[in-house]
C-alpha cells in the first residue's frame, strides 16, 4: 500500500529571537551609516582612493543592509493564501540583491584603481584624519561582527550581513595598509594597489553570496541532507520502502514530501502512527 505524507522540518524562532534578528540588522545599519560619512569625508580630505573605496563599499553595504532589513520583515510574516509555504524566499531574494550590489561596487573599484595605475593621479596626503577614519571603521566592523554573529543562525539575511561585515573588516585592513604605504612608507602606488586588491576581494565575496542564495531560490538541496532524509525515513519502524522524496527550503524551514510503502496488512491507524514517527525522527 502506498501512502503519501508531507513533513515539515523547521527551526522555530521565538518572538525574542525574531526581535533580536531585526535589532541586529538595525544596529548594523546605523553603524555602517556612520562609517560611510566618516570615511567619505576623510577620504576626500586626504585624497585617498583606498579610503574612498572603502567608503564606497560601505555605502553599497548600507543599501544592502537596508534591503535585508526590509525583506527580513516580510519573511517573518506567517503563511497566507498566496504564500502557502510562508514568505521565507523573500529573505533569500534580499541576500541575492546584496550579492549583486557587491559585484557592482567591485567593478567600480577595479575600474578606478586601474585608471590611476595607468594614467597616474595625485598621491594621498599623510593627514592623521585618514588613520583615525580607518581605525574607527575597524572598531565598527568588530562591533557589527559581534552583534550579527549572535543572531547568525536565525536566517540567511543575518548571515549575509555578517559576511558583509567580515568582508568590510578585511577591506578596511587593506585600506589601512594601502594608506600607510602611500603616506608613511613612501610607496605612492600602495593606495591604488590596495583599492585594486579590495575590488578583487569583493568579487570573490559577492560570487559566494550569490551562489548560496541562488541555490536556495532554485530549490536546490544539498545531497547530504537528502541522504539523511532518505536514511531516516527508510529506517523508521513500519516502513518497507521509500518510493520518492522531494524537498525544498523556505527560509529556515525544510518542506519534505515523501511516498512510503507499508505492509498491506497495516490499517489506517497504524499507517498514521508510522507517518507520525517519520515526522518526529
Amino acid at each position: 500500500i502506498l501512502k503519501s505524507l508531507t513533513l515539515v522540518r523547521e527551526q522555530v524562532l521565538t518572538e525574542k529571537e525574531k526581535m533580536n534578528k531585526v535589532r541586529a540588522l538595525r544596529l548594523s545599519l546605523v553603524a555602517i551609516f556612520s562609517v560611510v560619512l566618516f570615511e567619505a569625508v576623510a577620504g576626500l580630505l586626504v585624497n585617498s582612493l583606498v579610503i574612498l573605496s572603502d567608503a564606497t563599499h560601505a555605502s553599497f553595504d548600507l543599501i544592502t543592509t537596508l534591503i535585508l532589513l526590509v525583506t527580513t520583515g516580510w519573511a517573518l510574516r506567517p503563511p497566507d493564501d498566496e504564500h502557502t509555504y510562508g514568505h521565507g524566499k523573500i529573505e533569500s531574494i534580499g541576500g541575492l540583491a546584496g550579492g549583486i550590489a557587491l559585484i557592482a561596487v567591485a567593478a567600480l573599484l577595479i575600474y578606478e584603481a586601474g585608471f590611476r595605475l595607468i594614467f597616474g593621479g595625485v598621491s594621498p596626503r599623510p593627514e592623521p584624519i585618514g588613520f583615525v577614519a580607518v581605525g574607527y571603521t575597524l572598531c565598527v566592523d568588530i562591533f557589527r561582527i559581534g552583534t550579527l554573529s549572535r543572531s547568525a543562525e536565525t536566517g540567511p539575511a543575518i548571515k549575509a550581513n555578517l559576511y558583509h561585515a567580515i568582508g568590510d573588516m578585511g577591506s578596511t585592513i587593506v585600506a589601512l595598509i594601502g594608506f600607510y604605504l602611500a603616506t608613511v612608507a613612501g610607496f605612492p602606488q600602495g593606495d591604488t594597489i590596495g583599492s585594486l586588491v579590495l575590488g578583487i576581494l569583493l568579487v570573490y565575496a559577492s560570487v559566494g553570496l550569490m551562489r548560496s542564495t541562488g541555490m536556495e531560490l532554485s530549490d536546490a538541496i544539498p545531497m547530504e541532507i537528502m541522504s539523511e532524509l532518505r536514511l531516516r525515513i527508510a529506517s523508521t519502524d513500519g516502513v518497507i520502502e521509500c518510493k520518492g522524496i522531494k524537498a525544498r527550503k523556505v527560509g529556515e524551514r525544510y518542506f519534505v514530501d515523501a511516498t512510503v510503502v507499508v505492509s498491506e496488512h497495516v490499517g489506517v491507524t497504524d499507517a498514521h502512527e508510522t507517518a507520525t514517527r517519520i515526522e518526529s525522527s
